[in-house]
Parts: structure tokens; C-alpha cells; sequence
């Protein structure tokens, strides 16, 4: 899976038997996805369409990190879309058209070092808003489930020799400027053939939390790509680095043209630590976190040498602004961020804070 729209997938999430009768709250709801490797069918996608499928979600632990299979609905239906190319010619998978598998719930994982960022930065007295990708409001205000990842198996060809783990690199590792490129499909499974895996380019916006779990980018992202990946290039090739969280759609009835990502090797580093009961998954997620080739980033980072001009911080009271650092004790911005003011703060960007 050389070209990053193969890596990608669309998850369809209903209750069986699918009632598409008007007014009906059984109905198809879906997302994007990442398949972490396509041999053994594994992807992962967004789990907040998932949520409403739990059993007694009231009773759910606000600590929780991992939901089982057996703690959903026996009605769920998954299914997972997805344009395979395949290099054995005898390949069952048709190599042109869109597959469509019916898929295993195994888990859910809640990545906690996003979630920690998400609620520090994140506060309901600010007004924003998030969109899940769908219309169903139980799931468009239930914001407890963005750090949550679902974990699905696939059934796979059995001819197909693409034994390829998706290369990824850790989000650590990013810095402000390092261009990366979102893949998803906007509005989830609608139009496949005009949506499915868009392709979208940008830079990494801002960086939050321990390891960079939160990744803020500029590259646009519309609902239904929450599942989606994020990758950076190296060397003609292209390594995970996150998952698509949420489209920051509103903040005090504005729109707000980025997305928030979540650290892809942390929801793995989750995976591992939550002590996972099959052994046979805990043997693929191994083999993720340990046999992912790392892409070094060295290549999207400025030098020191071009730290300046750069962006600053310019506080002033309860108002704020921002301002160009022309040199270690020189800024400039705009008069009226400052207005008349003889005391402010200056932030500026030292080593990635």
C-alpha cells in the first residue's frame, strides 16, 4: 500500500436489522478509518460513533481506558469500505472497484494523554463546538468519547501478500511547520465514489500535551473524516503520525478552519498498557509499536539559524494579539493590541513551547 488513500477505509456503524423508515433512530451512521495492516485486517477509526451502542453507559467509569467487545450491543453491524491494490496478480480483491466487508468490533481504547490535553485546553465556558460527522445530537454533544478509538478486524483474502504494518513515526517527534497530509472521507459514506479518501495538505498548526498527543493542522478536514489519517513524508513515502479527531468546526458561532489529531503511537502505546485479553492482539499490537519503520523528521525542522522573524504572544490584560519577533528583544505588532498599554506579556516559541 504504497499511496496513502489504500491506507484509508470509511466505517458504517447500525443496529440490525437496519430500519431506514423516516423518523427512525436506527440508522446508519459512519466515519473514516486506517487500516493499521491489511493482511490481518486490522483498523482502527473514530469511537464516538460507537458509543451509543454501549451497554449502560451511565454506569461507565469517567477513567475508563478500555471498552471490550462484550460491553456493546450484539445488534452493532460494522462495515468497513475500502479500495485495495494489491501486487498478487491472483488477489481475490477486485483491484478497481470498492470492497465492502462486514467487520468485528474487538475494543475500544481510550487515548488518555489526548484526553488529558483535549480537557485542559478545552473548556465549555469557551463555546466551542464539535461535529461528529452525522446529525444525531446524542453523539454531536457527547465530547467524553473523542479521545476514544475503535478497534476492528477485517476479513482479508487469503491470497493477498500484503503483509505490510503501516509505517509510522511518533508524534514527538513533530514540530510547528512540519508539513502532513489528511486523508478522509468527508461526510463519512456518502457519494464513495466522489468523497472516499480525500486528500488534503497542511501543516502541523500547534502542538499540546505529553508526546504531542494533540495535533492541531491548518489541512482542511470536513465531518466524517474523524477516523481519518494524518502522514508526513519522508523519502517519497508516507508515515502515520495521527488519527483525524475532530474538524474544530465552531467557537462562539464562528468557523474555525482546523482539525484536531490525535498521536497515532500513543493510542498504540494505550493499547499495549490496557493489558488487552487475547493474546493474539496483543502479539499484532507488538508488532505494530515494535516493527514500524520510524521516519526521521529532521528534514521538517527549521534551524535554529531561522528562528527569526518568528510569531509571538502578546498579551495585554484580557486581550491578546500576536506579533512578529524580529530578534531576541525586538516584536512587532499592531497598535491596537496593544492600546495604550504599558504592561504586557510576550510568548514565544522555545523549543517547541
Amino acid at each position: 500500500m504504497k499511496n496513502v488513500e489504500e491506507k484509508c477505509c470509511v466505517v458504517t456503524v447500525s443496529e440490525k436489522p437496519l430500519n431506514l423508515t423516516s423518523g427512525s433512530q436506527n440508522k446508519e451512521m459512519s466515519c473514516s478509518g486506517v487500516f493499521l495492516n491489511y493482511h490481518s485486517g486490522i483498523v482502527v477509526c473514530s469511537g464516538i460513533l460507537f458509543s451509543r451502542f454501549i451497554n449502560d453507559r451511565q454506569s461507565m467509569k469517567k477513567d475508563a481506558k478500555i471498552l471490550h467487545s462484550e460491553r456493546f450491543t450484539k445488534k452493532i453491524k460494522v462495515n468497513v469500505d475500502y479500495i485495495h491494490v494489491c501486487t498478487n496478480q491472483s488477489c481475490e480483491t477486485d483491484r478497481r472497484n470498492t470492497s465492502r466487508q462486514e467487520a468485528q468490533l474487538l475494543m475500544m481504547i481510550n487515548c488518555v494523554e489526548f484526553q488529558d490535553a483535549f480537557h485542559k485546553i478545552f473548556k465549555g465556558a469557551d463555546n466551542w463546538g464539535f461535529y461528529s460527522g452525522t446529525l444525531d445530537t446524542e453523539v454531536l454533544e457527547d465530547s467524553r468519547f473523542l479521545s476514544w478509538f475503535a478497534l476492528l478486524k477485517v476479513p482479508t483474502s487469503s491470497t493477498c501478500t500484503c503483509k505490510e504494518t503501516i509505517p509510522w513515526v511518533k508524534s514527538g517527534s513533530l514540530k510547528k511547520g512540519c508539513h502532513v497530509i489528511a486523508c478522509g472521507s468527508p461526510f463519512g459514506g456518502l457519494c464513495p465514489d466522489l468523497f472516499m479518501n480525500t486528500i488534503s495538505k497542511g501543516i502541523v498548526s500547534n502542538l499540546a500535551g505529553d508526546e504531542n498527543a494533540l495535533i492541531l493542522t491548518d489541512a482542511r478536514c470536513l465531518p466524517g473524516t474523524e477516523g481519518g489519517g494524518v502522514f508526513v513524508t519522508k523519502g517519497g513515502r508516507s508515515y502515520l503520525v495521527g488519527l483525524i479527531v475532530s474538524p474544530l468546526c465552531w467557537k462562539s458561532d464562528e468557523w474555525i478552519g482546523l482539525t484536531l489529531v490525535c498521536s497515532v503511537h500513543l493510542i498504540l502505546k494505550n493499547m499495549l498498557q490496557a493489558g488487552v485479553i487475547q493474546e493474539s492482539l496483543i502479539e499484532k499490537s507488538s508488532q505494530l509499536i515494535t516493527g514500524s519503520l520510524q521516519a526521521p523528521l529532521t528534514a521538517n525542522r527549521k534551524p535554529s539559524s531561522e528562528f527569526y522573524p518568528g510569531v509571538a504572544l502578546v498579551e495585554t490584560g484580557q486581550l491578546w494579539g500576536s506579533g512578529v519577533l524580529l530578534n531576541q528583544n525586538l516584536v512587532l505588532t499592531c497598535r491596537h493590541v496593544v492600546n495604550e498599554n504599558t504592561s504586557l506579556t510576550v510568548r514565544v516559541n522555545n523549543g517547541g513551547r
